[in-house]
């Protein structure tokens, strides 16, 4: 229904990595009704009244909807319980409507787009999220541990997976990283851990530690015990760096030949987090947003940080991991002006 409505195509006009929600609510008025609606109810999870929404919602469809706890009553009309429906290279996918870790961005569209699913056998995706990645992974028909910590996430992410009709193919577990299955090896791991990179006093906590590498390394890490020996791993992240290049290049290296690994470490872009930039600011807010700690705080925290460390730059990058003991090898395409996640 959403598909024959326009649903799918209004969303694609307004960015299908980083959706501009404000600049998408200023021009509803070109949507004609009841595109509009729908686009209210479940991409800027906003209250609509019932009549809005008819014929394309039937009350027998909005009832049914109610009590899957899909949609909520209240007096302004019908309310995404909590919500946004977002198409995600083919399938309709839940993300939170409130919580930043929740949001499908371009690290996790990137990663989904170059994951190579197994066949057969058994697939982890840690710090699953919404579950979009292990939807990939299960659709080749491997069998999908999805781990997620955070509640409102794995309950996302298990509506999306009963959505695509794998819930005999994918798992969510709550736990910490692959210690959520024990003893097991796996043909694919896939992760896009939290690599929020900032004052690691306030940040280690919660995502990457000081210069964004904090579960990375532990992932990294346990890869020879979780690793099928013909298995491969792969990551998105951010990290540190300056304009000579990326942060962490000996520490990669050291961990492949330290834990007997195959690494290539594509970097394809880099952004400028000078104080007072356009990037500078954007950190700020996530790292305000991730630990809970006041913007103007984290703005002179992070600043200060940022000088202790020589680091002007952010610095996205994939890595694929696999056992073989070959070492590391890296890309440089960020010394080339542009491009970013999908480059």
């Amino acid at each position: 229904m959403l598909v024959r409505e326009g649903y799918i195509d209004a969303y694609q006009l307004f960015g299908p990595v980083n959706t501009r929600f404000a600049s998408l609510r200023r021009h509803l008025d070109p949507l004609p009704s009841p595109l509009r609606g729908l686009v209210q109810l479940f991409l800027l999870a906003e209250a609509v009244a019932p009549d809005v929404l008819a014929p394309a919602l039937t009350p027998g469809d909005l009832a049914a909807l109610v009590r899957l706890r899909l949609l909520v009553e209240e007096a302004a009309g019908l309310r995404s319980n909590g919500l946004r429906l977002l198409p995600i290279a083919g399938r309709l996918v839940f993300v939170p409507a409130v919580t930043p870790a929740g949001w499908v961005g371009g690290d996790q569209l990137a990663l989904l787009l170059r994951a190579m699913p197994a066949r057969s056998g058994l697939s982890i995706d840690l710090c699953a999220s919404t579950g979009a990645l292990a939807i990939h992974l299960a659709s080749r028909g491997a069998h999908v541990i999805a781990v997620e910590s955070n509640a409102e996430l794995a309950r996302a992410a298990a509506l999306n997976i009963a959505m695509a009709q794998l819930d005999r193919r994918v798992e969510v577990r709550d736990g910490d990283l692959w210690l959520a299955a024990p003893g097991q090896r796996f043909n694919r791991v896939t992760a896009i851990p939290p690599t929020l990179p900032g004052p690691p006093h306030l940040m280690a906590a919660r995502h990457g530690g000081g210069d964004g590498f904090l579960v990375v390394r532990r992932i990294l890490g346990a890869l020879p015990r979780i690793l099928s020996h013909d298995g491969i791993a792969s990551l998105a992240g951010v990290c540190l760096g300056n304009r000579s290049g990326p942060f962490g290049a000996p520490e990669l290296g050291r961990l492949a030949r330290d834990h007997d690994l195959s690494v290539v470490w594509t970097v394809p872009s880099r952004q400028s987090i000078q104080p007072g930039e356009k990037g500078f600011e954007r950190l700020v807010l996530l790292c305000a947003a991730a630990t809970g700690v006041d913007a103007e705080v984290m703005r002179d925290q992070l600043a200060e940080h940022l000088r202790q460390q020589h680091s002007d730059q952010l610095y996205y990058y994939f890595i694929t991991a696999s056992r073989g003991g070959e070492g590391l090898r890296h890309t440089s395409h960020y010394r080339e002006p542009g491009g970013f996640w999908f480059r």
